[in-house]
């Protein structure tokens, strides 16, 4: 890609994906807090589907090589980043539970470890993990990127750091919107 589609998809495309992670495993995390439970009303499923979809879309980007059906870390230049959660642990079961309709015969070990390392949870106890885990892996993104020797590059840490501070702020509006600004739900820490 030119240094200008470098650009644009990290805007147009990277930046997307950050901010509707971010938002829906916040919403998750709000749904799971109230415990609305209402027939009919399942939005805590829809942010969990919608931040697994998210985060999977990044976790390739940051650990995988751009290949025929998506873009790569390498498109910019920089190491991989790795995650060794999502690809020792994580990935199994998100693809078999969430990305395939597939046999589930022999499903990879359920539950599975916590973002930080301190306890087992069920997949779909884990939206807010996995964008903890993106959201490490987009800082190193952006480390990787203002150290590089190329300035336009540089540029493209700074915006990228920019992207993230405002899908942070975007996010925290979730859980401070007139729905769920008075019901006590713990703030999230990015």
């Amino acid at each position: 890609m030119s240094p200008t589609q470098l650009d644009d998809f990290l805007v147009d495309h990277l930046a997307y994906e950050i901010r509707w992670l971010l938002r829906a495993a916040s919403e998750w995390h709000a749904q799971n807090y109230m415990k609305l439970n209402e027939p009919g009303y399942q939005v805590q499923v829809y942010a969990a589907d919608s931040t697994v979809l998210h985060a999977r879309t990044l976790f390739e980007f940051f650990t995988k090589r751009t290949s025929f059906n998506y873009y790569g870390y390498n498109e910019y230049d920089i190491p991989l980043i790795s995650s060794n959660s999502y690809e020792s642990s994580w990935s199994g079961p998100i693809h078999i539970f969430m990305m395939h309709a597939q046999t589930r015969f022999n499903p990879p070990q359920n539950p599975i470890t916590s973002f930080d390392g301190t306890c087992s949870k069920q997949l779909n106890e884990m939206p807010v993990d996995f964008a903890q885990e993106i959201v490490k892996m987009w800082r190193e993104f952006i480390r990787h990127l203002r150290a590089h020797r190329d300035p336009h590059k540089q540029a493209m840490g700074v915006e990228a750091d920019e992207i993230l501070i405002a899908a942070i702020n975007e996010a925290k509006q979730v859980l401070n919107n007139r729905f769920t600004r008075d019901r006590g739900i713990p703030p999230l820490t990015w």
